[in-house]
């Protein structure tokens, strides 16, 4: 076993773990709401596509080599291996080295489960983890926008590493700001027509943090909670796809994006 896995930060190699046995290349598909009509053959496909797309499971194999050690460091390896994994809330980035130009959010499914093989304090255990149907591309696509102008157009990239971009993203923003009650809109620069709003006020003062588009919620440098600036989103937060005009009526507003990107 040669592979290498970080989940929520921590790589399995630093547990001691061994990684191994996993399927790459798998995409699931789309789970369409079809139905049928009497008399006539095969199934209707909606005019409108309400079809969902299920989470991926993937799976490892981790092995952990104690040949010679005591029962009391065996304990205190898998005590910090459960804690790895269960102790989570929601999803976390999972990464490994089979797909590296992708990373996923995924939480970890399942019991941990160590089999004993061969002699000695060697085990392997089964990783299951669910994952968001999103494979998001790897690397730094930071870009950021300043005030002044009040609006600028952004256009999502016709490939990123490679990769051809079909979706829009929810991206994380860093939003650093010197005024109150401020507005930053999102439209589809092509129709004019609003995709999202997100309203700041409420602190009247200078303000550095964090909104995640994903989840709707803000946070400041040190990861604290820090919903009370937001004091309404509107719609969604999201670039692309193709351009995206964002509005603000801060003149001294900056906005760091990371966008995202993501394929199936």
């Amino acid at each position: 076993m040669s592979g290498t896995l970080t989940f929520n930060g921590k790589t399995a190699a630093s547990l001691g773990l061994r990684i191994g046995g996993v399927s790459s290349y798998a995409a699931p598909g789309r789970e369409v709401q079809t139905y049928y009509v009497p008399g006539r053959i095969g199934a209707v496909y909606p005019a409108v596509d309400y079809s969902q797309i299920p989470n991926e499971i993937r799976e490892y194999v981790a092995a952990l080599y104690k040949r010679a050690s005591s029962m009391e460091t065996v304990e205190r390896a898998m005590a910090e291996i459960r804690d790895w994994l269960l102790n989570v809330d929601g999803y976390a980035e999972l990464s490994d080295s089979y797909e590296p130009q992708f990373y996923r959010r995924a939480f970890f499914t399942g019991d941990v489960i160590p089999a004993r093989k061969g002699a000695g304090q060697n085990f392997e255990i089964p990783l299951r983890f669910s994952c968001d149907p999103r494979r998001f591309i790897a690397g730094n696509h930071d870009f950021t926008i300043y005030g002044g102008a009040g609006t600028v157009t952004y256009t999502t990239p016709a490939t990123v590493n490679g990769f051809t971009i079909r979706e829009g993203c929810k991206p994380l923003i860093k939003i650093d700001t010197g005024g109150d009650a401020v507005i930053i809109t999102f439209d589809d620069a092509a129709t004019n027509y609003q995709i999202g709003q997100l309203k700041l006020s409420g602190y009247g003062e200078e303000a550095e943090f964090y909104f995640d588009a994903e989840t709707l919620n803000a946070y400041d440098e040190n990861g604290e909670n820090a919903n009370y600036l937001v004091n309404d989103v509107v719609g969604e937060i999201r670039l692309g796809p193709g351009a995206t005009k964002i509005t603000f009526n801060d003149p001294l507003i900056s906005l760091k994006f990371t966008p995202r990107w993501w394929v199936r």
